[in-house]
């Protein structure tokens, strides 16, 4: 459950952008979701000495590539 609250943040910013017009939602998403992605990951990389060696959630998470992280994203041009 603990990873919920490092994502549900995402959905009530998305509440926020709801019906705004597009430039708006893209200013939103941009400013708002950079700190959110930036408390996932942090977290991310705490629990990764819990997490045992054989389970599938073992990938480091230095190798999960948050969209504003990967330099072959435009992620930004798709909102």
């Amino acid at each position: 459950m603990r990873p919920i609250r490092h994502i549900t943040p995402l959905y009530a910013l998305e509440k926020e952008a709801w019906g705004l017009a597009p430039g708006r939602r893209v200013e939103i998403r941009q400013s708002g979701a950079a700190p959110i992605f930036d408390n996932l990951k942090s977290w991310l990389y705490g629990e990764q000495p819990y997490v045992l060696g054989n389970s599938s959630l073992d990938v480091p998470p230095r190798m999960i590539t948050f969209p504003r992280d990967d330099p072959r994203s435009s992620w930004q041009d798709r909102f």
